[in-house]
């Protein structure tokens, strides 16, 4: 399976005043790697490398206990039994499979450093809202409204209810039921989660001043959210406008037009026009995103070349050069 680790560093900026310090909410959603099976103790071997060594006096105080961060919160929703633990971001929000969910554990995953890393370089305070369970899937655990039902191939409705062996389900029919049931699953526990916090910021973030107000300031996550709402009037979505499927393709078309117009602001229009040229799985064609893997790559690339090259340079043979065959 694919490993899925997707950090939606989707900040949510606050509509304030100029003088105040909106909180700045990131999402962290995935499996396994997003939950984090990195132990606490294994944090020292941290320090035996020089480049590293300073990461570990961030992740830890004078006295080799984890930091505790001032300046930023944490709501994490995890475990079978779907249980949110929440707090100052410490360590310990990594995996709880088998722990005490009434507490953080002896884990981390990514959330720690990148909430410390965040504080450090934010005057606003900081939230991470993560949701995370191992061994799930893209494809069909957190697939979303917008990609629609999960769908067979021609495929597999011509072989599956003929075929037997690993991975064909023996009741074909039950198995579409489960497999529908089981589409979105965690995506929607996902959404539901961030709803269920940013509905209530001070219980989790206590000094939250709700006077701020915030909005969704990634705008591809807006662009999502009118693809969204396309698919749930062609789909006659209970909870919204065509539910009775009374709206004719023009009143649909004039809908979504109204519903674009109100979410995304005519400067946030200039600006994906200026940075995007496809679709969001190849980074929007954004040139700028482009230049910088090249310019990576060819760092990474001088940097072996130069060892190479120290290497002939100390007598050795050049390393073997293998040409690949179409």
């Amino acid at each position: 399976m694919k490993t899925i680790t997707t950090l939606l560093a989707t900040a949510l900026f606050a509509a304030a005043t100029a003088d105040a310090k909106p909180l700045k909410v990131f999402i962290l959603a995935g499996q396994s790697n997003m939950e984090g099976p990195a132990g606490v103790k294994t944090f020292d071997y941290i320090g035996d490398d020089p480049a590293t060594a300073p990461m570990l006096k961030m992740m830890q105080g004078a006295d080799g206990k984890p930091t505790v961060c001032d300046g930023a919160w944490i709501s994490y929703l995890t475990g079978e039994n779907n249980f949110e633990i929440a707090g100052k971001l410490t360590a310990g929000y990594g995996s709880m499979w088998g722990l005490d969910p009434t507490k953080p554990g002896d884990k981390i995953g990514p959330e720690f450093t990148f909430g410390l890393t965040m504080d450090a370089a934010l005057a606003e305070p900081v939230l991470l809202i993560k949701a995370a369970w191992g061994g799930k899937s893209l494809h069909t655990d957190f697939r979303p409204p917008s990609a629609g039902p999960y769908q067979l191939s021609s495929f597999q409705r011509e072989n599956y209810p003929k075929q037997e062996g690993h991975g064909i389900p023996k009741d074909f029919e039950q198995w579409k039921l489960d497999k529908a049931k089981a589409t979105g699953h965690y995506y929607r526990l996902m959404i539901g989660h961030v709803r269920k916090v940013l509905d209530d910021v001070k219980r989790v973030y206590p000094d939250y001043d709700s006077t701020q107000g915030y909005e969704l300031g990634a705008i591809a996550d807006k662009h999502e959210k009118v693809n969204q709402m396309r698919y749930f009037l062609d789909a006659k979505h209970k909870d919204h406008p065509n539910a009775d499927g009374h709206m004719t393709e023009e009143q649909k078309s004039a809908y979504m037009k109204k519903y674009e117009a109100d979410l995304i602001t005519p400067a946030e229009v200039a600006l994906w026009k200026r940075g995007a040229s496809n679709a969001g799985y190849h980074y929007l064609g954004c040139a700028k995103t482009f230049a910088l893997m090249g310019n990576a790559f060819a760092e990474a690339n001088l940097k072996m070349l130069a060892c190479t090259a120290a290497h002939v340079d100390a007598g050795h043979a050049p390393h073997r050069r293998t040409t690949l065959s179409p």
